[in-house]
């Protein structure tokens, strides 16, 4: 699937809302466009052209299984 992405939710901050910049070709050559968002769903879901998309939280929300998920299973951010 392509509307599924794993997140840790250590790298997730009140409200789920994180840092992503997003960065595109401006109008002149060699310009570039930088935009600041903090709705991760939001910017992944522009990104890739998709209505809905589903972030799938590394140890069900338990942050121990979470941790361990993120260092033993490669499930890296």
């Amino acid at each position: 699937h392509y509307d599924q992405f794993t997140v840790h939710p250590g790298i997730l901050g009140k409200g789920g809302q994180i840092d992503t910049w997003t960065i595109t070709p401006g109008k002149n050559e060699g310009e570039l466009n930088l935009q600041h968002d903090t709705d991760l769903k939001k910017v992944l879901k522009t990104a890739l052209n998709l209505d809905d998309l589903d972030l799938i939280p590394t140890g069900n929300g338990d942050p121990i299984i979470a941790g361990r998920e993120q260092w033993n299973d490669g499930s890296n951010t």
